[in-house]
């Protein structure tokens, strides 16, 4: 045992707060415990820019390490979530699912974002070979509820596309487009084309579609409300992140700096019931799934019959 596994050899709790270390060194620490237990690791940064320069450097240490980017703006959930960060996301999740133990690095707003219980995603991953029995509509149906949306030609991730017996998609995590040939309700190929010149490039026997959403829903969803994760607690369990990765230690970077940026949310959160109290009294939702946390609240900012006391209560507003 060298000098610096000698000074790592302590106790690794559940969930750890680590502070005043260099971001290189932290990475070292971080990729000592990771080998050494047979765990999952999440680490929680303040920033988007901090996450990302974290991944970075950790990524010179192993494969397995992901990232669960969001945007650090409450205001980026009532206005346009960033695509590429929805993808980074999703594409996080399915690594998660498909790796037996691995890293991911968040910031808090990705630590706090809503997410469907693992299950619920899990069952909602599409299998498909040729000799399925299925309706071209039906399909249509599953691909809208998993977040694709429909278009004449099909050239981007999240795409898809129904002419007569054919359907074409772009399935995330892959790298071309798939054409599916139907018999009636029958699938008779599935090929990949290439969406520039529409020609076959090979073909398979079976295919996966992953969502390309994280709203996911066996309910019926009002139109005002798809797509928006702020109402998903209205039609399932919600969870965040963490609750993906089994087994896992959480690692707080910065504690004291994250507690700041969490407050400073709350102030926010109490601004936002400040002015539109009256547009949220009836539609006050959960949007953090968390435990009970001390708040003030001016009662005149109060939506509801009650002070908030929980996360989930507090991000109902916005």
């Amino acid at each position: 045992m060298n000098f610096f596994d000698n000074y790592l050899n302590f106790d690794v709790k559940k969930s750890m707060g680590i502070c005043n270390v260099t971001d290189e060194f932290f990475c070292l620490l971080l990729s000592k415990i990771y080998s050494r237990e047979n765990k999952n690791c999440l680490v929680v940064v303040n920033s988007l820019f901090e996450a990302n320069k974290l991944y970075n450097s950790l990524s010179n240490y192993t494969n397995n390490v992901f990232l669960f980017p969001m945007d650090d703006f409450l205001t980026s959930e009532a206005l346009a979530i960033s695509p590429d960060l929805m993808i980074n996301r999703l594409e996080t999740i399915n690594s998660i699912i498909s790796c037996e133990k691995c890293i991911v690095i968040t910031n808090l707003m990705g630590y706090l974002r809503f997410l469907p219980e693992k299950k619920v995603y899990e069952n909602s991953i599409l299998s498909l070979k040729n000799g399925d029995i299925i309706e071209p509509a039906i399909l249509t149906e599953k691909l809208v509820s998993l977040g694709y949306s429909r278009d004449t030609l099909v050239n981007k991730t999240g795409e898809f596309g129904v002419r007569g017996f054919v359907i074409d998609i772009f399935p995330i995590d892959e790298e071309y487009p798939l054409r599916i040939e139907f018999f009636d309700d029958e699938i008779e190929s599935i090929r990949y084309f290439d969406p520039d010149t529409q020609k076959s490039i090979s073909s398979v026997e079976k295919i996966f579609i992953k969502p390309f959403s994280e709203f996911l829903t066996i309910n019926k969803v009002s139109d005002d409300e798809a797509g928006k994760q702020k109402y998903l607690p209205n039609y399932e369990n919600v969870v965040s992140i963490s609750n993906y990765l089994d087994n896992s230690i959480v690692f707080f970077k910065d504690y004291e700096q994250l507690k700041l940026s969490y407050i400073n949310i709350m102030d926010e959160v109490s601004e936002y019931l400040k002015y539109n109290i009256l547009e949220i009294r009836d539609e006050v939702i959960e949007m953090v799934a968390g435990e009970e946390i001390d708040v003030i609240i001016k009662e005149e900012f109060r939506a509801g019959q009650g002070t908030p006391k929980t996360k989930k209560k507090i991000y109902s507003a916005m």
